[in-house]
């Protein structure tokens, strides 16, 4: 049986709440870049980050599920601000390290799970907020293997 997509988001936010880089962290219904552009603009509390479900694909037999999650962050700079870059990098670097792979000399990588979910930094792209806070979109694949047949 795979987790919940509600389920994800919310072990994604624990990670989150737990670098203790964000004053707020929400789970959110967004779907598309122009509503989390929208969602920008009611941010009262920063440095935020908005933990978004993207995609669902199966593998073969339904044997395994990858999710992508997206995570918007947003620094208390607005885009105008000089300092806004320095800050957008140092909360991407805080959300992104609970799921970074760690590694050993002479084995390979351990990639991070969360209750039998392994979670891998895919990417990040910033998000043009205009003269909003400074944001950024960064996106991890959360893999699921089904051990039920």
């Amino acid at each position: 049986m795979f987790r919940s997509l509600d389920n994800l988001a919310l072990d994604v936010k624990t990670a989150l709440d737990a670098t203790k880089a964000f004053k707020a962290v929400e789970v959110a219904a967004v779907t598309s870049y122009k509503g989390i552009i929208a969602y920008a603009g009611n941010i009262a509390i920063a440095p935020k980050a908005i933990v978004c479900i993207g995609s669902v694909e199966y593998g073969d037999w339904a044997l395994t599920r990858t999710v992508t999650i997206g995570i918007a962050i947003f620094a208390a700079y607005r885009n105008s601000d000089s300092r806004r870059e320095g800050a957008i990098t140092t909360l991407a670097e805080a959300a992104l390290q609970p799921f970074m792979p760690t590694r050993v000399e002479g084995h390979a990588p351990v990639i991070v799970a969360i209750n039998n979910v392994q979670y891998l930094p895919e990417s990040s792209m910033p998000l043009d907020t205009g003269d909003g806070p400074a944001g950024m979109i960064l996106s991890l694949k959360a893999t699921q293997i089904t051990h039920e047949t």
